[in-house]
């Protein structure tokens, strides 16, 4: 019985080592292939790392042309708003000159008019004096100097 208890014991023994063996055999495995993986992901992170410095050296290169376009164009559009602020001050003060010069235009048609009229009209009828004294007025009578006086200046 005692040999039985010691190959039932060795057995175990065997059995368990057994197991220890091929669970370290499948980590060994498990570890190589986790090797691998690390070896190309560190691959894969070299290589996006070297895009991912491109693209952000394009990406500020870009921006700052970018930033330099805007600026010229700002400046150029700047210029063409002077321009064109020049244009209608210039457009105004020519509006305001034709305005006075219509008003003078208007004006001389306007006399031109009535001067035509009135020298196309027929001459007004003369009315015949009224012989109404107006009660507020007094009438002065003529007061002439003496003939004595006007005959000697024409003698002389």
């Amino acid at each position: 019985a005692v040999v039985s208890t010691q190959s039932t014991g060795e057995n175990l023994m065997r059995t368990s080592n057994e197991r220890i063996r091929q669970k370290t055999e499948a980590l060994k495995h498990d570890v190589v292939d986790i090797e691998e993986k690390i070896i190309e992901a560190v691959k894969v992170v070299e290589v996006l790392g070297k895009r991912l410095v491109e693209e952000k050296t394009a990406l500020i290169s870009n921006y700052k042309k970018d930033l330099e376009m805007d600026g010229l164009y700002a400046r150029v559009d700047l210029g063409i708003l002077s321009d064109i602020t020049e244009m209608h001050q210039t457009t105004e003060q020519r509006q305001e000159k034709v305005a006075n010069i219509r008003a003078q235009l208007e004006e001389q048609i306007s006399n031109m008019e009535n001067f035509i009229f009135r020298v196309g009209s027929p001459p007004p009828t003369p009315k015949p004096p009224s012989q109404k004294k107006l009660p507020h007025y007094s009438v002065i009578p003529s007061i002439r100097p003496p003939l004595t006086k006007r005959i000697a200046k024409y003698n002389h």
